[in-house]
């Protein structure tokens, strides 16, 4: 039997042990089932491996399609003068 444990509802130090791993306070309605703890959440390691492929691939992208317009033909602008026709005006 476990000695002051404190309740996390009342703050008063009567927690016992009631059996196995259930804990019950006996100056409120606190009770906690040790046995039924919720799972460890899984490591994401995957979704950061998948991110850091994808990612790499997009910047690959990225870079080649820089360097394919890097060596594209430059369009320069030309000048161009139109032919100036003048009509005769007649008084």
């Amino acid at each position: 039997m476990a000695d002051n444990i404190e309740c996390p509802k009342c703050g008063k130090k009567t927690v016992v042990q009631r059996k196995g791993d259930l804990y019950e306070c006996l100056s409120c309605d606190f009770k906690r089932d040790f046995s039924e703890l919720p799972e460890q959440p899984k490591s994401n390691n995957g979704g950061v491996f998948w991110t850091t492929v994808v990612a790499t691939i997009v910047a690959l992208l990225f870079l080649q399609a820089r360097d394919v317009a890097s060596k594209a033909p430059k369009l320069e602008p030309q000048s161009f003068h139109a032919p100036v026709t003048v009509q005769p005006t007649i008084n």
